[in-house]
């Protein structure tokens, strides 16, 4: 498995609204605390759960975990 980490952002709408864009790409495996089947609603918790640590300047980190070619892991793993 290959990561890759993206450079901490400020905006959960804006990262949502980028998962959620393509579907067949991605999808959500395990979800707790917030509700995984829309983007506005997930930055919405998202940025809830935020505002109990208001001194947190970058909240958000976007991170790729991509497998090699030929590689297939099941979701539950």
């Amino acid at each position: 498995m290959i990561s890759k980490v993206i450079a901490p952002g400020k905006s959960f709408n804006r990262l949502c609204q980028y998962l959620f864009k393509s579907e067949s790409n991605s999808h959500v495996i395990d979800a707790q605390g917030v509700r995984d089947y829309n983007h506005k609603l997930m930055a919405a918790d998202f940025e809830y759960q935020r505002s109990l640590n208001p001194g947190l300047k970058s909240p958000v980190m976007h991170m790729i975990l991509s497998y090699y070619p030929g590689e297939i892991i099941s979701d539950e793993k």
